[in-house]
């Protein structure tokens, strides 16, 4: 998992991030730039985006750190996406919403339920 460092060390300091991005199990992203490092994006004012990579898509990670969080998880599919979702949405973030590169489907998860658009 990258990206969540910089998540960890804001919650010591008191902050909670409004929205987070999960990329679940695809590849990270080039990052040529600084500000495209996904342990920088807070120092650049960027929303945080964590890279679950496709190796570690079915690993169980702790997902403490979005307690309280809106996050948005985005997989090739919304079956890889709900792999973590759901884990997300165990751990206490306040809203989830997830969805797939290859299908249309959007599910959402608030106020203790699932829901599934299309």
């Amino acid at each position: 998992m990258i990206g969540h460092l910089q998540i960890l060390a804001a919650r010591r300091n008191g902050l909670r991030p409004n929205t987070v991005f999960v990329e679940a199990g695809l590849k990270p992203m080039p990052q040529g730039y600084a500000f495209e490092r996904y342990e920088a994006a807070l120092a650049h004012k960027l929303h945080a985006t964590v890279n679950i990579p496709p190796a570690e898509l079915h690993d169980r990670h702790d997902f403490r750190f979005l307690i309280g969080c809106r996050v948005v998880v985005q997989g090739a599919s919304v079956d890889d996406a709900l792999i973590v979702a759901e884990r997300i949405a165990e751990a206490g973030a306040a809203h989830v919403v997830a969805s797939g590169f290859s299908d249309r489907e959007i599910v959402q998860y608030k106020n203790n339920q699932w829901e599934a658009f299309a």
